[in-house]
């Protein structure tokens, strides 16, 4: 009976909206309307014409009333509907390529999955993510679109993840305050999170970030490229790095994407035996193996050394990421692989390495490299795990908790689109007149501090810690690593774990 009531309720609903029954309203009142002013001008009977006039308008008025119930009652019903589903944006820098960025789409829907909330993701991959939406009127309309929405009570989208190609970028600034303000605060950053260092003017809003710790990342790739040193005997002679990074930029350039090598050489000085240690950078690898490979090809070109030349000229190649080394691997296989498979001398670790030349680190844990590294391949000795399964877990959760907030604590925490605002509160908090107060992730108690050792309360939804990455390494690195490092009377920084079926079961 009541499912016979609520199909009742909605075909009637359904006819209020259809252009027959308008149409046929109108013409009723039209006919009435003139039967009355026919019988008025025949009879010049001023009272009936009132008494008509008066009872159409009560028949008009009551049916206004009753048909704004009915659309008043739909959109409540509505909204309420809408209120139980979740539609998240990801904008990846991408053009999928990068196995990385293709890792987060996967994982995000993966959790969405897992989720009690019906949540679904709608993925742009967009070659330079915001910093390049301003020049594409396609994008723009978009987005304008999207603002006239919400303007009308209506939105698309509840909250969305973002990865920037360069978050310092003013022009991307602006372009995802107006994403931030559209969602209602609701965005949380993957991968890459804006430098608060340098943007010292505090007015911008809260954007709270999902990632790796990078500074510790870089730091354990330098202690695996030492330890690794060690193990294979290469000692009493400069110890010669190969570094492939994803842009070109200056050497203590604090971008974040920049701090894993930044530190990884930073460690490495401080902590390396050897009389010396050399490094050497090739730029604009872009994350991508296809631009990696054509960087490394011509990079030896500048002289009349060959490729192989050049590659055997390094004892170690830290990649930025582990799409750049697997287009290390490819330009090593090719180069520098024979086919006898005789073992290189200057190798004494056990006789098995075989094959002069450098070995290679990456970075990021994907599911193609770890896969490679655990059929033994000679030149993969592994990578740091950055946990993308668990960042993207984390991310959803963190979104799941915005979208939740109210709008007044989320204005307490400085996750609001208004600058006026956030500067006036954020100088009231740090007592530097709105500059400098930079958040960092050091807590005390209830209360956090600033990067300016300034302590403030912290909100109802806290953003969340770093992720803390890991060592994987390659099979065949299993003895002395587990045993010797990780065994070691004084115990080491970092820990080694191998790469196994298991964790290629976690990832995409």
């Amino acid at each position: 009976m009541a499912k016979y009531q609520k199909t009742k309720k909605d075909a009637a609903a359904k006819l209020q909206q259809t252009t027959f029954w308008n149409v046929a309203v109108v013409a009723i009142a039209l006919v009435g309307t003139i039967d009355t002013l026919n019988k008025w001008l025949s009879g010049e009977n001023w009272k009936a014409l009132e008494l008509q006039g008066l009872l159409l308008l009560a028949i008009l008025l009551s049916f206004s009333l009753i048909v704004n119930y009915f659309s008043s009652k739909s959109l409540r019903v509505a909204a309420d509907k809408r209120e139980k589903i979740s539609n998240y944006l990801l904008v990846v820098p991408s053009d999928g390529e990068e196995s990385f960025y293709l890792g987060w789409a996967f994982l995000l829907l993966k959790e969405s999955r897992i989720a009690d909330d019906k949540i679904y993701i709608t993925t742009e991959f967009a070659a330079k993510s915001f910093s390049n939406d301003h020049k594409s009127d396609n994008k723009l309309d978009a987005l304008e679109r999207l603002e006239d929405l919400k303007r009308y009570g209506d939105r698309h989208f509840d909250g969305i993840f973002v990865i920037l190609e360069d978050p310092d970028d003013q022009a991307t600034r602006d372009q995802m305050l107006r994403y931030y303000k559209l969602v209602d605060s609701n965005l949380v950053l993957l991968d890459m999170n804006m430098n608060h260092v340098v943007t010292r003017q505090r007015g911008y809003p809260i954007m709270d970030f999902v990632g790796s710790n990078e500074k510790l990342g870089g730091a354990m790739a330098g202690q695996f490229a030492l330890d690794y040193a060690k193990a294979v005997g290469i000692e009493g002679r400069a110890l010669k790095i190969l570094i492939l990074e994803p842009h070109n930029l200056e050497p203590g350039s604090p971008d974040w994407d920049h701090i894993r090598i930044e530190e990884f050489k930073r460690h490495i000085r401080d902590y390396s035996s050897f009389p010396d240690v050399e490094f050497q950078s090739i730029p604009d690898c872009g994350y991508n193996t296809s631009k990696t490979l054509e960087a490394i090809r011509v990079r030896p070109r500048s002289g009349s050394e060959s490729v192989a030349d050049f590659l055997l000229q390094f004892d170690l190649i830290y990649a930025s990421n582990d799409d750049t080394a697997i287009g290390a691997l490819r330009v090593l296989e090719e180069e520098l692989e024979v086919d006898n498979n005789e073992v290189g001398s200057g190798f004494p670790y056990h006789g098995i390495l075989l094959h002069k030349g450098p070995r290679i680190i990456g970075y990021d844990g994907t599911r193609e490299l770890c896969e490679l590294a655990s059929k033994d391949n000679q030149w993969l000795l592994g990578t740091i795990d950055v946990k993308q399964g668990m960042q993207a877990k984390k991310a959803l959760e963190q979104m799941i908790k915005l979208r939740r907030m109210s709008r007044p604590a989320k204005a307490m925490s400085l996750r609001t689109g208004n600058l006026r605002f956030n500067r006036m509160l954020s100088s009231k908090k740090s007592g530097h007149n709105g500059q400098g107060h930079d958040f960092a992730y050091e807590e005390d108690g209830n209360f956090r501090k600033d990067l300016n050792g300034v302590r403030y309360l912290e909100s109802e939804v806290p953003r969340p810690d770093l992720i803390r990455p890991a060592v994987k390494i390659s099979p065949f690195l299993r003895d002395p690593f587990i045993t010797e490092f990780n065994k070691a009377p004084k115990s080491p920084k970092f820990r080694y774990s191998v790469i196994t079926e298991t964790d290629l079961k976690d990832r995409i």
